[in-house]
């Protein structure tokens, strides 16, 4: 599976006071971007970088809704199959393309004469999905939200790892820290998350 960079190197060198970076950090800076986006992926549910996809699904027997985990404007279904009683996909089990609906939007597949057959694995779904596969293709807010939190992290570089915790006595503890998102990142990152 691909990785779609959220951002680049010159968005982030870009960001107010990030121009006077070494080309020495320059590969520590790809990583965070890299970091970044595996983090957003996770965060949101969602896997950012457009390919075809062939995934399997599971159904209680009621479900008539299966969330794609790659969606975006250029979302492409290119097959729906649903599990035969031996257990195999094949000729016959195709579901036509015209009795479903997918919201662009959402990336919710939902089968308008359904529920889909019943069984662990039992609807096959093959797609082409994703936001796109280069930085440009990623919509304006995601891709600030990028740049923003690399900055973020790359100006705290020395402190990762690390939270001081004062006290009234006077003491000062040092207790390790994640790498949280900044809140105006996480605004952005829940409007591209995916509810499951």
């Amino acid at each position: 599976m691909s990785t779609l960079s959220l951002t680049t190197l010159d968005d982030v060198m870009s960001y107010p006071g990030m121009s006077t970076v070494s080309d020495a950090d320059k590969d520590w800076l790809e990583t965070l971007i890299r970091m970044f986006t595996v983090r957003a992926e996770a965060y949101t549910h969602r896997e950012f970088y457009e390919e075809e996809r062939i995934r399997q699904f599971s159904s209680d027997g009621r479900l008539m809704q299966i969330q794609l985990p790659a969606f975006g404007k250029a979302t492409n279904v290119l097959s729906l199959v649903e599990q035969a009683p031996d257990r195999i996909f094949g000729a016959g089990t195709e579901i036509d393309l015209s009795n479903f609906y997918f919201s662009h939007t959402t990336g919710l597949l939902t089968y308008e004469y359904g529920p889909f057959v019943r069984g662990i694995g039992s609807i096959q779904v093959t797609w082409t999905g994703g936001l796109g596969t280069a930085p440009e293709h990623v919509p304006a807010d995601l891709r600030a939200a990028a740049v923003m939190q690399v900055a973020y992290w790359w100006q705290r570089r020395n402190e990762i790892g690390v939270e001081e915790r004062r006290y009234k006595e006077g003491a000062i503890i040092k207790v390790p820290s994640k790498m949280s998102f900044i809140a105006d990142v996480e605004e952005v990152l829940d409007t591209y998350e995916v509810i499951i």
